[in-house]
């Protein structure tokens, strides 16, 4: 029973530990969520311009709209771990 017991409080710990990461943690993930913000905007912006066969219209406003999200949400994490 013991054994158990160490097992559960183990999982738990790690479970509180990914689920609340500490403030540098956050500030490099908002850093490179940023990064891949950047690439998807740039993408869809190449999209956009040089829509074909590869790429339509609507997908290159798709990776537009999703790169700025992750953008803002990159911002807010980098805020809130400089905070």
């Amino acid at each position: 029973m013991e054994v158990i017991m160490k097992k559960f409080l183990r999982i738990k710990t790690w479970f509180v530990r990914l689920f609340s990461p500490d403030k540098k943690t956050l500030g490099a993930i908002g850093e490179d969520l940023r990064k891949v913000a950047v690439t998807a905007i740039g993408v869809g912006i190449v999209g956009l311009a040089v829509s074909g066969d590869t790429i339509t219209v609507k997908e290159a406003g798709l990776v537009l709209f999703v790169g700025v999200i992750l953008w803002i949400y990159g911002i807010i994490l980098t805020k809130v771990s400089n905070s």
